[in-house]
C-alpha cells in the first residue's frame, strides 16, 4: 500500500462559508492498489484524528467533519483538492522531497562532515 501525508491550510468547507478555515493533515493511500487516485485514510485537525465516516452516513460531528474535508480533497475544482491531487501524483512518480525522520542534534552534522573530510584526505 502506498501512503503519504498531505498538509492542508485554509481549507474551506461550503457548509461554513468563507469565515471558517481549517488546517491539518490527511493521510492519502492508494485506491486498493490503483495509484491513479487516492483515498483519504485519516484526517487530523490540530492534535485530534477525526473518526472516519461509515458508508451509511456520518452520525457524529467528527464523522461529518471527516466527510466534508475528504469531499473537498477529492474535488479537483477546489484549491486543496487540486493540491492534494498534484501532491499524490508527485508522490506516485517519486518526485516528493525526502522528509527527515529524525532531527539531528546540534553540531552533529559538522562532526559528520568533518569526519568525512578526514577520511578523504588520507
Amino acid at each position: 500500500m502506498m501512503e503519504t501525508k498531505y498538509f492542508f491550510e485554509e481549507l474551506q468547507l461550503p457548509e461554513f462559508g468563507e469565515g471558517a478555515l481549517f488546517y491539518g493533515e490527511a493521510v492519502l493511500v492508494d485506491n486498493r492498489g490503483e495509484t491513479d487516485t487516492f483515498i483519504v485514510q485519516d484526517i487530523k485537525l490540530g492534535g485530534n484524528w477525526l473518526p472516519r465516516a461509515p458508508y451509511d452516513g456520518a452520525r457524529t460531528i467528527g464523522q461529518q467533519m471527516f466527510k466534508a474535508i475528504s469531499d473537498v480533497l477529492y474535488d479537483e475544482k477546489t484549491v486543496n483538492g487540486r493540491h492534494a491531487a498534484l501532491e499524490w501524483a508527485d508522490f506516485v512518480k517519486g518526485n516528493t522531497p525526502a522528509v527527515p525522520m529524525f532531527k539531528p542534534r546540534a553540531g552533529l552534522l559538522a562532526l559528520i562532515v568533518e569526519g568525512a573530510d578526514m577520511r578523504g584526505s588520507r
